[in-house]
């Protein structure tokens, strides 16, 4: 893996640089679904273009050629570190984008620049504060006094600091997207949950996002797994139902959110289930088209998702509304996906779904930490490893065992077989991560946020 900063003046110039370099050894064609991606037809070389930064994966010589020769030769000024190998171990971090990755044996691990959390601490002064196991609380709507002027700014940049920082710590996502509702007009109970989730991050400063393919899995095989869950009416104020997705390729965590069902109130908990799972349908889909065209060239399975509701389950193997009239036809299309074979539906015990998090404040600390090694992240910190090696034997981080899942026909057994879907870590790995996650400090390749891995 190497470090790498593409210094173009404007797009127009490295849409031209692309252009004239596919002229001689290169054929780069641009991605159909996600415009910044580049792959080679002929060296099978990926790259994902970001502003004047870039990722780029492909054969050792190809890459040499292409950043030392290729590309400065054409008038890009690149910023490069050493190489690194996918699978391998390296004395040395990168960043990208604000994110240390951090490697180790078979794996990766992906800590977030913890300016962010430093800044929502100082700003609601709880630097020192007792850590929370919790994200947050149920409101305390009687204590609906608006904030003053200087409250109102300190609210709306924490949970502006709290957006950007979701993008890598699912596990806080359904609490950030319920202070986004009121930042323009914020009230003490929300005051209050704000500083719930500034002890919460306290406490978990060092987590980092595991990176790793499941053993056996090749481009010409991807799995693809999704959980969905929704809280019907969690909403106390509009009664509004609200949806969680998670989603795996190939055994990692690529995609996971957390939504406010729009138009109007799910009328029952099996209507909130099924857009929930329509909604899942819809991302899960997305995600399995976008590594099988041109962009990325895999080759994926049939995505299989899994949720914890009968009525769902059931809603979804017939065609057509049934008893269920109040619901919309456009919310039954995740019938039509079953039907044509697009998905495979299974249902999954509540406490073993990952979405359960993005759907509700978790009640318990205990849960909170089952939820976050389900979404594959692990504490950094020394102190998590230490809870972890005296289990023993960790079994991995997030897995989910073949007996919590159940087939959407306990007939199926090759439905069953497909578990585990989630990638773990050894205790070996997690202690290599923790170490150099202690020293990045003075050994980072730091290159503006830019990095390379070499095939």
């Amino acid at each position: 893996m190497e470090d790498n900063q593409l210094q173009c003046n404007t797009a127009t110039d490295w849409k031209n640089t692309e252009k004239r370099t596919t002229e001689r050894k290169y054929s780069f064609t641009r991605g159909k679904l996600d415009a910044c991606v580049y792959k080679c037809q002929l060296t099978g070389t990926v790259l994902i273009h970001h502003v004047d930064d870039f990722d780029v994966c492909g054969p050792e010589h190809v890459l040499v050629d292409l950043l030392t020769n290729q590309l400065p030769s054409k008038g890009c000024k690149l910023k490069m570190g050493g190489l690194e190998y996918p699978g391998k171990t390296s004395d040395r971090t990168s960043e990208f984008l604000g994110r240390t990755k951090i490697n180790v044996e078979e794996a990766a691990v992906t800590k977030l620049n913890s300016k962010h959390i430093k800044t929502i601490l100082q700003m609601l002064g709880l630097e020192n504060a007792k850590p929370s196991p919790v994200l947050g609380r149920i409101l305390e709507l009687q204590k609906d006094k608006p904030l003053s002027p200087d409250e109102k700014e300190t609210y709306a940049s924490c949970v502006g600091s709290a957006i950007y920082l979701s993008q890598g710590r699912p596990d806080i996502k359904y609490s950030v997207k319920e202070l986004a509702k009121h930042i323009r007009e914020p009230r003490e109970c929300d005051m209050q949950n704000l500083k719930v989730l500034g002890r919460y991050l306290t406490g978990t400063q060092e987590y980092g996002h595991v990176i790793k393919v499941l053993d056996g899995v090749t481009t010409k095989s991807v799995p693809v797994q999704a959980y969905c869950d929704s809280d019907w009416a969690g909403d106390g104020e509009t009664r509004k139902s609200t949806s969680g997705v998670v989603i795996y390729l190939a055994g990692t965590l690529v995609e996971s959110g957390a939504h406010t069902q729009q138009v109007a109130p799910a009328t029952s908990s099996g209507e909130a289930e099924i857009r929930s799972l329509t909604e899942c349908a819809t991302a899960t889909l997305f995600v399995k088209h976008l590594a099988e065209t041109a962009d990325f060239g895999m080759d994926v399975d049939t995505p299989r998702i899994w949720f914890d509701s009968s009525a769902a389950l059931q809603a979804s193997r017939r065609m057509g509304v049934g008893k269920m009239r109040h619901i919309a036809v456009s919310h039954l299309f995740i019938q039509e996906l079953v039907k044509t074979k697009q998905v495979i539906i299974g249902k999954v015990k509540g406490e073993k779904n990952p979405s359960d998090v993005m759907t509700k404040h978790l009640p318990t600390g205990e849960a909170m930490k089952r939820a976050v090694e389900m979404l594959s992240m692990i504490d950094l910190a020394q102190e998590g490893l230490d809870r972890h090696v005296t289990k023993h034997k960790m079994k991995a981080i997030g897995a989910l065992n073949d007996e919590t899942q159940e087939g959407s026909n306990n007939k199926n057994k090759k439905l069953k077989q497909c578990q585990p879907c989630i990638s773990s870590v050894t205790i070996r790995q997690y202690l290599s991560a923790v170490n150099r996650s202690k020293k990045h400090g003075g050994k980072t390749d730091d290159c503006d946020d830019a990095h390379v891995l070499a095939g």
